[in-house]
Order: C-alpha cells, then structure tokens, then sequence
C-alpha cells in the first residue's frame, strides 16, 4: 500500500533560489538540470519558474519533446546524449545539445549525415567513474569530432563532480590541465595562475 506522501513545491520559492544560485555564479551560464519530469514535480511547470536559467539540461528526448512544445526556446542540454543513430534526427528537430560521453557516440556522430553544425558538449571524467572521457581519451574523441567535419559551433566541456559544494576543490589533473577553448582552436593547457 503506498504511503499518503505529497509534496509541494512553491515556483516562487524554485525562482528565487536560482536568482540567488546566479548571484553567486557572477555571470557563468547556469543550467537547471529538470530531469525525471522535475524530479516528479513536471517538466514544463519547473521550465516556467526557472525561467531566468541560461538552458534546460534532461536526460531524455520525451522531457525534450515536451520543453519545445510548451514554447520554450532555450538551449537544452541532453545530459547523456543519444545511445541510437536513431534518436540523431531529433537533435536537429528539437534543436538540442547532446553531452557526448563516449567512442561510440562519437563514432555514430561520424557516420550519421547531418543536416548542419550542431553544439555539443565532451563530458571529462574528473574522477567519479561514472561517464566520460579520461585524460588518456579527451583529446583523441575532440579531434575526430573535428577531423570529420562535426565541428560544433559553440563546443563546451561538461566536468562532472560530486558535490555541489565541497569544502576542497576537485584537484584531478585533467580539471587543471585542459580549458575550453573558443570554437575551432585546439585544446591547449590552461594557462598557469
């Protein structure tokens, strides 16, 4: 028998802590990640109240789906790509940016016919072991993706952490040694303190 739980979310409440959340980025691009139907509170509800974010990041092409049919126009970032040729042709049709988080997305990135440029974003592995690509892998996938005309118009780096606070930064040496560079330069190091 389920349990009589409910709760309730106050949009006003889910605005004003983003506003507070992009006080203390001081310009960065900030994502609301609305992923599971809005952790079960509704994808399209959350999208009006986090209104003031940069873009949407979703796990799937449904929640996608539903972002530009409710009339949203911001960037969404697809947080694990595509796993099927399949699903490429919705990346142009709903004009989304998928994180590319192994060889063989970029490998069906190669071989699919793409209508246009698309943003794309390599997830680095910075040591939580779950997606993305190491020290040893980063570079080879950014440069295929080049080689074979995949060129994104505004590529991007997706690190991923833990916490979102932690009381010591994260200190693995890809974090430190590469940066994003401005679209069609190569990675390079980042440039010492």
């Amino acid at each position: 028998m389920p349990r009589p739980i409910r709760a309730t979310i106050s949009a006003g409440a889910l605005s004003h802590n983003l506003l507070v959340a992009k006080a203390y980025a001081k310009g960065a691009r900030l994502w609301a990640v609305i992923k599971a139907n809005a952790y079960g509170h509704g994808v399209e509800r959350a999208a009006r109240a986090l209104d003031a974010a940069d873009g949407f990041a979703v796990l799937d092409f449904q929640e996608a789906a539903r972002l530009r049919e409710a009339g949203v126009t911001k960037p969404i970032l697809m947080l694990e790509g595509f796993f099927k040729p399949v699903d490429l042709p919705l990346l142009h049709q709903y004009g989304l940016t998928p994180v590319i988080h192994d060889a063989g997305q970029v490998e069906m990135l190669r071989l699919e016919q793409l209508p246009g440029e698309i943003d794309v974003y390599l997830k680095v592995n910075t040591g939580m072991n779950r997606l993305g690509f190491g020290a040893e892998s980063l570079r080879p996938a950014y440069n295929a993706l080049r080689m074979h005309g995949l060129r994104s118009s505004q590529p991007g780096f997706a690190p991923e952490v833990s916490a979102a606070i932690r009381s010591k930064p994260v200190t693995t040496p890809l974090t430190y040694s590469l940066y994003c560079p401005r679209p069609g330069e190569p990675l390079r190091p980042r440039p010492s303190p």
